[in-house]
């Protein structure tokens, strides 16, 4: 087998593939843990800031003091009473159902974090959510 020098080459794959990783846009399907949950959200660069945006197929059951949450545990890792520990709280979930967009503050690192979960604050249930 006959090994190839690192050339220029090598170098440029490399930043290209680097860059294609960095430019993937956060994305998934909401799971259900306690109460019915389904759709799509996306992270999108809009005008500059980044935006978390529920898909028109978003869809839930009502309840108190829903939240959109992301997480720094895996959607499997997460439940009712953990959902929000070391968490950062995007804001209250606007509608049950439809296309909804959340602004994220300019720093945020989203590598931080490794889940977008619906959570009830008030009474610790943890609605649902999918991994980043």
């Amino acid at each position: 087998m006959k090994v190839l020098p690192y050339t220029w080459l090598t170098t440029f794959s490399l930043l290209i593939l680097g860059t294609t990783a960095l430019a993937q846009t956060p994305s998934g399907t909401f799971k259900k843990k306690e109460k019915d949950i389904r759709g799509s959200f996306t992270v999108k660069d809009i005008g500059g800031k980044k935006v978390l945006r529920l898909g028109s197929d978003f869809k839930t059951k009502n309840g108190p003091d829903l939240k959109i949450v992301l997480s720094p545990k895996t959607f499997a890792e997460a439940n009712g009473k953990n959902a929000m520990v070391g968490g950062f709280v995007v804001g209250p979930l606007k509608a049950t159902k439809g296309t909804q967009s959340y602004p994220l503050p300019a720093k945020i690192d989203l590598s931080r974090y490794k889940a977008v979960l619906v959570h009830c604050e008030k009474y610790s249930v943890l609605w649902g959510g999918a991994d980043l």
